[in-house]
């Protein structure tokens, strides 16, 4: 899809905007819904918006759908708090990855598991009832992920701290018990 660029206000931070209008999958108009949860990921007529702001003179931050979490985002750095850096288990992860890495990200198995039952929920019209869940998945650090550089390389590195392992192998006894509780009904 083509995107507009255009220069743009977070809080009163010079940013730049960049829209999007979410492509139509085949057959979306067939399915109920379709238009609410796109809504529900992009925001109004399923346009995405992001902005780009500086935080300090070394720090960009993107946010996306809404301004208030960037404009957040924006004054925790600038008024030197810790923010993500912060978080106990963000700070088991950050010590596993190499130290200085240039990008950073992390990932959520319980954030994910919660997403996919928001997108779950937003397929059925509001009044119906959620016909099914995935089970809570317990809070752990995050997976972690960095790019590291060196004269003519990149290096990727991904750490899963082992509370994450423990956490999956009790999900995985969740899903299991959750598919045989109706299996036990019939019965």
């Amino acid at each position: 899809q083509p995107m507009e660029i255009e220069k743009s206000e977070v809080g009163g931070t010079p940013a730049l905007q960049i829209t999007m209008k979410a492509p139509q999958a085949p057959g979306a108009k067939e399915i109920p819904q379709y238009a609410r949860m796109m809504e529900s990921f992009f925001g109004p007529g399923a346009k995405l918006a992001a902005w780009l702001a500086p935080a300090d003179e070394h720090t960009i931050v993107m946010g996306y759908v809404s301004k208030e979490p960037l404009q957040r985002a924006i004054q925790v750095i600038k008024q030197g708090k810790p923010g993500l850096a912060g978080d106990a288990d963000v700070s088991k992860t950050a010590a596993l990855l190499p130290p200085g890495a240039p990008w950073v990200a992390y990932w959520s198995p319980q954030g994910t598991i919660d997403f996919v039952n928001r997108i779950i929920s937003s397929f059925l019209p509001p009044e119906a009832p959620v016909p099914f869940t995935l089970p809570e998945f317990a809070k752990t650090p995050p997976i972690g992920f960095a790019v590291t550089t060196a004269p003519g390389e990149l290096q990727g590195h991904v750490v899963v701290p082992a509370e994450v392992f423990k956490a999956v192998g009790q999900y995985v006894g969740k899903i299991k018990q959750q598919k045989k509780a109706p299996e036990e009904k019939v019965q």
